[in-house]
């Protein structure tokens, strides 16, 4: 019996699975999160596309082609299985955050992109909250698992992730995390867990998480977008 009777497969595919993208160089697979097609304001018939993912991502693809300006492969896939391939250019990063803004090279809209939640949504945040990691493990096609946040104070090198219990692999760098049930972005899946030094293991449910509350604070103080909230949700707005 579900403890979750009002959850929609459709509605959560869209929500979580859709904004999911592969980032792909020659050597290295990461994920990425596209987020809500919004008109240009300069001329509401094209649209932006902006996409969250891991800075350690978009630095091992630019390592694969030795090109530092080189827009970043994006493939998207959609219900039915079909894959389209777009370029994203980057905005910004955050070497500590492990965390990077792009913008689709399109002004085609997207059908599909992930929820942002408001700051007060996000301070409600608790460990036992249930999540549902998205990413592309292994090159494959977007895989949703599903678990638990466990720690909101995992401490790297001075930056604080939040860990989770939902499995993940190699290739889930970049992909998003969402609320189980509300499906709105909590944060950005950025490290796998190992033990060992020799032949490290990866430790699958102990994956940590840039959280998004972090990530809306880079971009405000950033000199390229900031972060707008209103009617229960929020928006990157580009400056």
């Amino acid at each position: 019996e579900s403890g979750h009777p009002q959850l929609d497969p459709n509605r959560l595919w869209s929500a979580t699975v859709g904004p999911t993208v592969q980032l792909r160089g020659s050597s290295t697979v990461g994920s990425g999160v596209l987020l809500q097609s919004r008109p240009a304001e300069e001329n509401p018939e094209a649209y932006r596309t902006l996409m969250l993912t891991s800075w350690h991502v978009i630095r091992d693809i630019r390592a694969d082609s030795h090109n530092a300006v080189d827009p970043i492969p994006v493939f998207v896939r959609d219900l039915d299985g079909a894959k389209s391939e777009y370029t994203a250019t980057v905005l910004d990063h955050n070497v500590e955050l492990d965390a990077a803004l792009l913008i689709l090279d399109t002004d085609e809209p997207f059908e599909v992109g992930a929820m942002l939640p408001t700051r007060h949504r996000l301070g409600s945040t608790e460990v036992f909250d249930d999540v549902v990691s998205v990413g592309c493990p292994l090159g494959n096609d977007p895989i949703p698992t599903q678990g638990q946040l466990t720690d909101l104070y995992h401490e790297v090198e001075d930056a604080r992730f939040w860990m989770i219990s939902a499995p993940t692999y190699i290739g889930n760098s970049g992909g998003g995390i969402y609320g189980l049930d509300s499906h709105e972005l909590l944060g950005i899946f950025s490290k796998i867990y190992t033990h060992g030094s020799i032949r490290p293991t990866v430790i699958p449910h102990m994956g940590l998480v840039t959280p998004l509350g972090a990530i809306y604070d880079w971009i405000d103080e950033s000199d390229v977008a900031s972060i707008a909230e209103g009617a229960g949700c929020a928006v990157i707005v580009l400056d």
